[in-house]
Formats: C-alpha cells, sequence, structure tokens
C-alpha cells in the first residue's frame, strides 16, 4: 500500500521444538516436511518467509490516547487457501 506505514508483528519465544508457539505460527505456509528435512539444521527463517505470498489474519487493538491501534498478526495461511 503505497502510501501507508502499515506496521503488524507479533513475538515469540526462539523456539521450533514441536508444539511452541512459533512453530505452529510458520507450519501453514512452510508444512511439515519442511521441519522434518530441516531436522538438526540451522535455518535462516527469515529468508524462507520473505518473499512468501500469504494471507495474514490482522487483530487490531484501540487504547484510549493512541491514534493508532497495536496491530498484532494472528495467523498466516499460504494464499492458495484463500475463498
Amino acid at each position: 500500500m503505497r502510501d501507508y506505514d502499515c506496521r503488524a508483528g507479533r513475538n515469540f519465544q526462539l523456539s521450533l521444538k514441536p508444539g511452541s508457539d512459533l512453530r505452529n505460527f510458520v507450519l501453514p505456509v512452510l508444512g511439515a516436511e519442511f521441519f522434518t528435512l530441516n531436522s538438526c539444521k540451522t535455518v535462516n527463517l527469515e529468508a524462507e518467509l520473505v518473499g512468501m505470498r500469504v494471507l495474514a489474519q490482522l487483530r487490531h487493538y484501540h487504547g484510549d490516547g493512541y491514534a493508532k491501534p497495536l496491530t498484532i498478526v494472528e495467523q498466516i495461511k499460504p494464499q492458495e487457501q484463500l475463498n
């Protein structure tokens, strides 16, 4: 969006162990096979995700005294899952 400064985020504990929040968050776009193929390897997660086209579900929190809402990325899905 050319004339907008869009910022949304989410923080995670740095863990890709089965069941971790970060792993569960990226699993829909990377797939389970990604974790099998990269087991015990160092992975640049940012490099894997940058450039992917995904559907992001956002949640906005509006607080008194704040001009802009806090925007959290709730989940991401592969673009193919768009209806």
